[in-house]
């Protein structure tokens, strides 16, 4: 599907953004930085396991929070789950930064 998109389908949304551009839009408009964009994300479906790569991915570089991905599914929140998470093994940033001594740091070996 993604191949579609990008070889067939991206030059008609192109094409489309600019027309949208020059018919709808005055010059003030796009001087102001204005545009149209298809979102094609909203084409692409992706599979369960895709869907679960991509949050796990999001929350363990601390993109999203873990109730933004519960809202986004219709979940109710969980306790905690409003805070940016870190990758050491997944803790709160802020607990990370208030507690660097709590923190296990490796000396060169593995752990």
């Amino acid at each position: 599907m993604l191949e579609f998109l990008q070889l067939t389908m991206q030059a008609t949304f192109t094409q489309y953004e600019e027309e949208h551009k020059l018919k709808l839009l005055t010059y003030r408009d796009v001087q102001q930085g204005f545009k149209f964009r298809f979102d094609k994300d909203q084409m692409i479906i992706p599979t369960r396991l895709q869907r679960a790569q991509e949050a796990q991915y999001e929350v363990r570089s601390a993109v999203r929070m873990p109730n933004e991905i519960r809202e986004e599914r219709g979940w109710e929140p969980a306790d905690g789950g409003n805070q940016l998470m870190g990758s050491r093994d997944l803790a709160p940033l802020k607990w990370l930064m208030e507690n660097p001594d709590k923190v296990r740091q490796n000396k060169g070996g593995a752990t």
